[in-house]
């Protein structure tokens, strides 16, 4: 038996652990190895990177930058054109926002602009995307003051 967890553990260390979420008709089957195939979850949103965001805001393209960071935050330092919208507010003021735009969401490393986008693809918008790395990423100038800051 000890055997089996070992190999067990070994398999999860080399191939990752599935997330909580996975359900079973996300689970395709068993290889010869051993290894357990999950298939890809259908994502509500798309990475972005720094470089494409950049090229897209330089060319002017109809699209609405999102900085889901607190108020503070976007105070502090935010991209050229992003509007704030703290996450804990989404749920909510996300009705103000146009579903046919393409949205880019972001946050500080990247890490809560994935919920915040997960959140927007529930709620039914379907041209989200989330900036990689976040502002700390973000190479180029940044913005002071609170000028476009959506508040319930």
């Amino acid at each position: 038996m000890a055997g089996l967890l070992c190999v067990l553990v070994a398999c999860l260390c080399a191939v990752g652990c599935p997330e909580p979420s996975v359900s079973d008709s996300r689970v395709v089957g068993v290889d010869g190895a051993g290894v357990i195939r999950v298939s890809a979850a259908p994502a509500g949103y798309v990475n972005i990177l720094p470089d494409e965001l950049k090229l897209k805001l330089d060319a002017g393209e109809d699209l609405t930058v999102i900085d889901v960071r607190t108020a503070t935050q976007y105070q502090a330092g935010h991209l050229p054109t992003a509007v704030s919208m703290p996450l804990a507010t989404l749920p909510w003021a996300m009705n103000r926002l146009d579903r046919d735009r393409e949205l880019v969401v972001y946050c500080q490393v990247g890490v809560t602009s994935v919920t915040a986008c997960n959140i927007l693809a529930a709620g039914g918008f379907s041209n989200v995307k989330n900036l990689v790395g976040g502002l700390s990423a973000w190479p180029y100038e940044v913005v002071t003051g609170s000028t476009s800051v959506v508040s319930l």
